[in-house]
Formats: C-alpha cells, sequence, structure tokens
C-alpha cells in the first residue's frame, strides 16, 4: 500500500473538521491525520504541519472555532518535547535551505539561506487591515541571509500603532506585501508569501490586546499586549 501523501492527509482533516461543530468528531480526524502523518514525520513535525494548515484554514474563515479550540487543547494537553538549538527559531520544525518565495504575480522572487531568527504573528488593527485576517506571520531573518531578486518593489509607507513609521516592501504590479525594509540587520519577511508554508510555527504573538476573542496562543508562546521590547 502507497504511504499517504502528507498534503492530502491535512487536507482531508481540515475539510471533514469544516463540516462539523462536533467537538468530538474534530477531535477524532486530527488524531487520525496525525497517526498518518507520524508514518513519514516525527511526531513534532506532525504537530507543526497540521497546526499550520489549521491555523490558516480558521484565519480564512473565522466561522470554524471549534477546530481551533479543539486543536488548542489538544496543543495544551500535549508535552512538547523541548527543541533543539537549530529548531527553536521554528516551533521544532525542520525546514531545508534555501527556503524560496515571492509574490503573487511572481515579479519578485527571494530566497532564504539560513534558520529564521523568529516566527511571529501580530494581531494590530493595522495588519489586520492590510492582510484582511485576523492576524499576519512574519519571520525574522538575518539581511545577509535573504537573497531578492526580479522587479524592484514599491515602498509604502504607513504610521504603526506603535507611533513609529513603517515601511512596506510590495510588489508594484500584484501589490503584493512581501517584505520591509532591513532594520537592524534583519529583515521581516511575510510569512505567506513562502512557496512552502508547513513548517511555520509562530511563537511570538504581539499587539495581543486588539487580536480576536478566538484566538488562543500555544502554551509556552511570547505575547505581548503592545510591541515587544527593544
Amino acid at each position: 500500500m502507497a504511504e499517504p501523501n502528507p498534503m492530502t492527509v491535512i487536507a482531508d482533516c481540515i475539510e471533514k473538521s469544516e463540516a462539523t461543530t462536533d467537538p468530538e468528531l474534530i477531535g477524532d480526524y486530527i488524531a487520525e491525520a496525525l497517526g498518518l502523518l507520524q508514518i513519514d514525520e516525527t511526531e513534532d513535525d506532525a504537530f507543526g504541519m497540521l497546526g499550520g494548515a489549521i491555523v490558516d484554514a480558521v484565519a480564512d474563515d473565522p466561522a470554524h472555532t471549534v477546530l481551533f479550540e479543539v486543536w488548542s487543547q489538544l496543543q495544551k494537553q500535549r508535552q512538547r518535547p523541548s527543541p533543539s538549538p537549530e529548531r527553536h527559531a521554528t516551533g521544532g520544525m525542520a525546514m531545508k535551505f534555501p527556503q524560496t518565495g515571492g509574490c503573487q504575480c511572481g515579479k519578485i522572487r527571494y530566497e532564504i539561506t539560513e534558520t529564521p531568527q523568529l516566527v511571529y504573528t501580530c494581531h494590530c488593527k493595522d495588519c489586520q487591515r492590510l492582510t484582511s485576517s485576523a492576524f499576519s506571520i512574519g519571520i525574522v531573518v538575518a539581511e545577509s541571509a535573504f537573497h531578492r531578486s526580479g522587479v524592484e518593489p514599491r515602498p509604502l509607507q504607513r504610521m504603526a500603532d506603535s507611533g513609529r513609521t513603517n515601511t512596506r516592501w510590495v510588489c508594484p504590479e500584484c501589490g503584493s506585501w512581501v517584505a520591509s525594509p532591513p532594520r537592524d540587520g534583519v529583515i521581516r519577511v511575510r510569512a505567506g508569501t513562502l512557496d512552502d508554508t508547513s513548517w511555520l510555527r509562530p511563537t511570538r504573538h504581539i499587539w495581543t490586546r486588539s487580536k480576536q476573542p478566538w484566538v488562543v496562543f500555544g502554551a509556552g508562546d511570547e505575547t505581548f499586549e503592545k510591541a515587544p521590547p527593544p
């Protein structure tokens, strides 16, 4: 028998879970998916892959709150092993390099050649408006590890909730927000522009005072009501 395709397993779990509001059924679907994923993946990686897909699904349609609540309870009950140093920034997820990404139309492309220093979510009102979602997801990488190609991005400025002027790099053709200009030796990349988002696991959450009420954070994650201290 052929081994299950991880993306098919995840998609099937999400589809069945979104069709019901019964938490027991959803729990069964998640348990079944985790069992299949662990044929090829470690327990930690299986949790990360499925968790990222669930976060994306709920962000796309906040009506699926039961799915997120069941997943959050499973995370709290699970005794997660301490990640090794090279996996800390990605929440225990393994990843290969280079990681590639780009804008919607493909006119801007990039490569990331080192492990990100951080994966985080921002729940400020600006990010909610800019992404038309509940929050934005960003990754922090060393400036030297980010290599951009294609057309020059268009810089757009806005006044952030913190009172500081922020600049976004967007594609001049399709308008996708790809990254922000380098600052203090690092660059903040919009995680959704990665070609492979399966390894994403945010471990820091900022501007939580304006988060949506259904958002639940993982045990041990860093949370800040406003911007984190410098």
